[in-house]
Formats: structure tokens, C-alpha cells, sequence
């Protein structure tokens, strides 16, 4: 008796995996942000589309019947967009991965570039710009060298990556500012790294957003998960091969003028910036160091060293 065998069927994964996290979004949102994925130059074997809802009051399924299985809805307990976007990593299956915020969309004809570019060049990260950015294009290089000469957009929507550089990364639950502590550590992985320019994501600002909300215990929460942040990162710099310490270190110098800043324009008074100069002096963050990364962090970091320089600065970001 002959053995039967049967042909094998060859399972290609898609090349892009698109995550949509969704927590108490008007339909019409949503299936905007669907229809923006479902519009662009892919077959449908070359994409899965996930939206995660995060514990919505109403489901989301019930927005996306009429999709079929061209989307999957995968509901879970409410646990914010960190916890949103590490559901769908463990549930992608694609290539790469690209976050879209269930309120946001994708402008097909700039992101039919990216496409077109990702299949051609099939770097590790992808880069682009959100609509109304300056369109810049850089050349390819690790992710190492583009930490260490320019200056990092961290928001996760704003690049595809393979999803082989995760490993074990994922976004800190519980925390605002995930993406300033994910992007950076994701980006060191990264063996090349294409900036393309291309203008290919919609950014809807809604009020009430955790860049919009000005309640003062939002705003001190803010704060202090940004703070968080800076000695994370800058406690990793410690472990790393020097050329991607000194990478992260110009992301911490950067992120810690950030804070200043937001510190100034989002509190009143001069004693929450005493204390934080405090803080971060105590841990070897103050002054920033006197590099020239960009012509407007070294003037802060000049202005930011000395107390006269500090009253300038509060008056200045007070009073426009």
C-alpha cells in the first residue's frame, strides 16, 4: 500500500499587519479609519487588519459587520492603548506592523508610496510624516546612526517596523508617553531604517486627548509618566555598546528639554521647575549637556543652565 501524499499549500503571511486599538469610538470614526486601509494598494493576502477593543462600552463588532472577515475584532478588558497595541503585536501575523489610532486615518496615495517602497527596499523601519509635517527624506542608515544625527518622532503611528525586531519589547502598561519609551529601544534594533518624507497619516486632534486635557491631575500624571520615561531610558544607556548609548543619550537630552518645557507651560509658578531641576540634577540630568544637536536645543540647554536663564525661559513660555 502506497503512502498518499498531498501537495503542500504554500501559506505566504501578509506583509503588513495593521492595529487599530478602539476604546468608545463613534462608529463613524472607526469605519473611516478602516475604509482608509482597506483603500490602499494591497491585496488581501497581503494585509490583516486587527482592531482591538479595549473594553468599549458598546462593541466595536457591531460597526464592523459589514466588513466580513476582511477585518478581526478582538475584544478584551479595558486596559488602555498600551495593553491595546500589545494585544495586537501577539496577535499580528504579518511582516510588519503598523499602528493606526481608531480616530486617525491613512492617506492612501502618499502611503501607496511608502508601499511601493517597502516592497522595493524592505527595510526594518519605514518611516513617514503625518499630514501637514515637513517632508523631508533621508537616506538609509541603521537605526543607531539616524538616533544619533536627528531628532526622533516617537509616536508609534508615524513608521512600519518588522515585526522580527520585537523580541521581547512591548509597550509599558499603565503609563502615558509609551511611545517615547518603546520607539527609541525599538529603533537601536533596527539594521536600516528608511525616512521617506512622505506625508501619509491623517492626525485627528480631538479635545480631551492627552495632549488637549487640562485637568490638573491629568496634567501632573502627564508630567510625571514623561519623567518616568527620561530615567528609564537614561538608566538603559548605561548597559549599551557605546555607539547606541550615545544614540539614546541625545533621545534623553531631547526628551528632558521636552519636559522642562512642558513643565513651564502646563504648571503655574516657578517651584514645580525648581523641583524638577532638583530631580533630574540629583541624577546627573542637569545641565543638559552642552551639544549641538539642534540649533533650538543648544540654546535651551545654554539659557536652562543658569537661574536667570531659567526665569527667561518661564516668562517667555508663560506669557505666549
Amino acid at each position: 500500500m502506497h503512502a498518499q501524499h498531498h501537495p503542500t499549500v504554500e501559506r505566504r503571511e501578509p506583509l503588513i499587519t495593521f492595529v487599530v486599538p478602539c476604546y468608545n469610538l463613534p462608529g463613524e470614526w472607526i469605519c473611516a479609519c478602516i475604509d482608509s486601509i482597506l483603500a490602499l494598494p494591497l491585496k488581501r493576502e497581503e494585509r490583516q487588519v486587527l482592531v482591538i477593543d479595549d473594553g468599549s462600552e458598546t462593541p466595536v463588532s457591531e460597526c464592523l459587520s459589514g466588513y466580513g472577515d476582511e477585518v478581526q475584532c478582538v475584544r478584551q478588558s479595558n486596559g488602555g492603548l498600551s495593553a491595546a497595541r500589545n494585544t495586537g503585536m501577539d496577535r499580528a501575523s504579518g511582516t510588519y506592523i503598523q499602528f493606526v489610532d481608531g480616530d486617525d486615518e491613512l492617506l492612501p496615495s502618499a502611503y501607496a508610496q511608502c508601499i511601493r517602497m517597502l516592497k522595493s527596499d524592505a527595510p526594518d523601519m519605514l518611516l513617514f510624516r503625518f499630514q501637514g509635517q515637513e517632508a523631508v527624506s533621508r537616506p538609509v542608515m541603521d537605526g543607531t546612526a539616524y538616533m544619533r544625527r536627528y531628532n526622533l518622532r516617537a509616536s508609534a503611528c508615524a513608521y512600519l517596523f518588522r515585526r522580527s525586531l520585537l523580541g521581547n519589547l512591548r509597550f509599558i502598561q499603565g503609563i502615558l508617553h509609551e511611545d517615547e519609551a518603546f520607539t527609541p529601544q525599538l529603533m537601536l534594533r533596527a539594521a536600516s531604517v528608511l525616512d521617506t518624507g512622505c506625508a501619509a497619516y491623517a492626525y485627528h486632534r480631538r479635545s480631551g486627548s492627552i495632549t488637549t486635557h487640562k485637568d490638573p491631575a491629568h496634567v501632573h500624571r502627564r508630567l510625571a509618566d514623561k519623567e518616568a520615561v527620561v530615567m528609564m531610558l537614561d538608566k538603559l544607556t548605561q548597559h549599551l555598546p557605546s555607539q547606541q548609548s550615545q544614540a539614546l543619550r541625545r533621545r534623553v537630552s531631547q526628551l528632558t528639554m521636552d519636559l522642562m518645557l512642558d513643565t513651564i507651560r502646563l504648571t503655574s509658578g516657578a517651584h514645580s521647575l525648581q523641583q524638577l531641576v532638583q530631580r533630574l540634577r540629583n541624577n546627573g540630568l542637569y545641565p543638559l549637556p552642552p551639544y549641538n544637536y539642534t540649533p533650538a536645543y543648544s540654546l535651551f540647554s545654554q539659557l536652562s543652565s543658569s537661574r536667570i536663564g531659567l526665569l527667561f525661559l518661564r516668562c517667555l513660555f508663560t506669557l505666549f
